[in-house]
């Protein structure tokens, strides 16, 4: 048999290699301009994929908080002219923005009431009364009892006078003997309509409306409507939420709004002690008056 040199069998392999870009491959070999254009495409592929990677995510921030945030812009807006020009009215500041004022409260109770359910917070105060920042003491009630405490500045208006006989509270001619019990007050908060029993004593250093325990502030669902600046108490660096509340005593016809300061636990498992508070008021030069007050 004759056989072919091997040059010639070199030449005839090199020969079909260069026909196609892989000997088993039967795809058409693309163009130059085909080859740029595939080119460009992945690159305009690969930016799209960046493009996509670097888009912001969208705002996941709590809508309870958008609500806060826009409140409190609000009142940062318009607080300083609204305690200047409407002292001591009522005012509502939702969805960011202002509502009212009212001279009643019963008025801005009523609108604060119609907001819609997803408006879930929203300040309801008293500029220029509700909107500072306060420190405040307690009287020297043991903090085994753990009461709420009615303060001066409601007291005082009510004309609610006690006695030490028979822990007797009165007001206007009316007369109510807790005895050895505590007072009994009805709290309830705008938009619902449960009601909340809390068992109270005045307090001569409390200067503002009353305070609240954690579990009292539970009870009532505080949250939705409050202050637009906390209070704090006395060595304390927790913040005490200023909500409004509506306060019933039945017996003496009692119906009134209060700003109700409630205690984080920090303060009523551990700042209630009689000595330090007892020490605080001599520092202020006055002694606990507890004549008929705890």
């Amino acid at each position: 048999m004759r056989t072919l040199p091997p040059l010639l069998v070199l030449l005839a392999t090199t020969a079909c290699l260069s026909k196609s870009p892989t000997a088993n491959s039967s795809e058409p070999t693309a163009s130059p301009g085909e080859q740029i254009a595939h080119s460009e495409g992945a690159t305009r592929h690969g930016a799209d994929d960046a493009a996509v990677a670097l888009r912001p995510e969208p705002d996941a921030e709590d809508p309870l908080e958008r609500q806060r945030r826009a409140n409190h812009e609000a009142w940062e807006q318009h607080g300083q002219r609204l305690a200047l020009e409407h002292p001591g009215t009522w005012v509502l500041i939702a969805a960011g923005t202002v509502r009212g004022p009212w001279r009643t409260f019963d008025e801005a109770w009523d609108h604060a009431g119609a907001l819609q359910p997803e408006e879930r917070h929203a300040y309801l105060y008293r500029p220029g009364v509700d909107d500072v920042e306060t420190t405040f003491l307690l009287s020297p009630v043991t903090k085994s009892e753990r009461l709420v405490q009615l303060g001066r500045r409601i007291r005082v208006p009510w004309g609610l006078t006690m006695a030490a006989v028979n822990n007797e509270w009165s007001r206007d001619g009316l007369r109510v003997a807790w005895g050895d019990s505590e007072a009994r007050v009805l709290l309830d908060r705008v938009g619902s309509t449960r009601e909340h029993t809390a068992r109270a004593v005045a307090s001569n250093l409390f200067q503002y409306d009353l305070t609240l325990r954690q579990e009292d502030a539970r009870a009532l669902g505080l949250g939705r409507f409050t202050a637009p600046l906390p209070a704090y108490f006395k060595g304390s660096d927790n913040p005490c939420t200023k909500a409004v509340v509506r306060v019933r005593i039945p017996e003496l016809e009692i119906d009134a709004p209060a700003m109700a300061f409630a205690l984080p636990s920090s303060v009523t498992d551990s700042g209630w002690g009689a000595p330090r508070i007892e020490l605080e008021s001599k520092v202020l030069g006055a002694e606990p008056d507890l004549d008929g007050v705890r």
